[in-house]
């Protein structure tokens, strides 16, 4: 007999977790997906490899962008059959930044933001694959684990949950598990026939995760520097140095502990450098790994690659402590 999850005698979160350690992937579909309802279950698949197929894929169906934006889609589809690249990339650029915004709405807390840090690298390492499904609203509520476990290889919670942490833990729901090998086949081969649906859209489909991830890396919170930080003359010295070059900005430079502008630089090695050393400066600022600026870094193609493996190496002194 099936168990029930009600989020009162058994919360569905507690079931998810432990059915998660014993994956090796995850098929989800839900309406609605918020942050705080992934940093619920995110540690629990940090050790996945996608490379050999260990991937939680997500379908979100309710957080569907303006009805106008659909309509576009299906309009230019319908006349050509495909889309142009530039309909295409604005599409998915839209698409992805609604998804984003319903993700993070209310988020007001550092572990929230470094809850978004996660989820952004996990959408990088191709770890977690988001997708919108766009030809209705659906509002299903379906969890499929699999596992090599030739009794009970696939593990379904079907109800009424979204992956948000009141969904999952706090509101009155009604889920069941799904352990017979037909139900959840056939649950499996549903997920798949949405998630995979209308060719036509492949296109947008394809790139919305890789555009979510860089949303959400760009939705990082500013951080505000404070006169004790010890990060804030490094940077202020060296910005000072690459603006006041001419005399009207005297009373800047004098503010930071230059001269004058006499200390400007206007030398161009010496202006690359300081270009560099900033990159890495704010880099650090704002708290990426290595490999988070790294990717950064090469998301713009045109910037020459001495420079960016100038900000790289900037990067490390900072880490090393040989830029203060």
């Amino acid at each position: 007999m099936s168990r029930i999850f009600d989020n009162i005698d058994q919360d569905l979160l507690t079931a998810l977790r432990a059915t998660l350690d014993v994956s090796k992937r995850a098929d989800f579909c839900v309406g609605y997906l918020n942050l705080r309802g992934w940093q619920a279950i995110d540690s629990h698949i940090n050790a996945w490899e996608p490379t050999v197929g260990q991937v939680c894929r997500v379908l979100v169906g309710m957080q569907r962008p303006a009805h106008e934006e659909i309509r576009e889609l299906y309009r230019q589809t319908e006349m050509s059959g495909v889309l142009d690249n530039a309909t295409a990339s604005r599409l998915k650029t839209q698409f992805a930044a609604h998804l984003r915004e319903q993700i993070t709405l209310g988020i007001p807390t550092g572990r929230d933001e470094a809850g978004l840090r996660v989820l952004a690298r996990q959408l990088r390492a191709g770890q977690v694959g988001v997708k919108l499904f766009l030809p209705y609203p659906l509002h299903a509520k379906l969890y499929l684990l699999f596992r090599d476990d030739a009794n009970n290889p696939i593990t379904g919670f079907v109800g009424s949950s979204n992956l948000t942490l009141a969904g999952l833990s706090r509101h009155g729901e009604l889920n069941v598990d799904v352990l017979d090998h037909l139900g959840t086949e056939k649950l499996s081969k549903w997920f798949d026939a949405r998630f995979n649906t209308f060719v036509f859209d492949w296109l947008i489909r394809q790139s919305v995760t890789s555009h979510v991830s860089f949303s959400f890396l760009y939705n990082t919170l500013v951080p505000r520097l404070l006169h004790n930080d010890l990060l804030l003359m490094p940077i202020a010295n060296r910005a000072a140095r690459l603006v006041c070059i001419n005399s009207e900005f005297d009373d800047l430079a004098k503010s930071v502990g230059l001269n004058g502008h006499q200390d400007g630089a206007t030398d161009t090695i010496e202006r690359n450098r300081l270009r560099a050393e900033l990159d890495g400066l704010i880099a650090h600022l704002y708290g990426l790994s290595e490999a988070e600026f790294v990717h950064i870094l090469g998301a713009f193609p045109l910037v020459p690659q001495p420079t960016k493996v100038a900000a790289h190496n900037a990067y490390r002194d900072v880490e090393k402590g040989l830029i203060k």
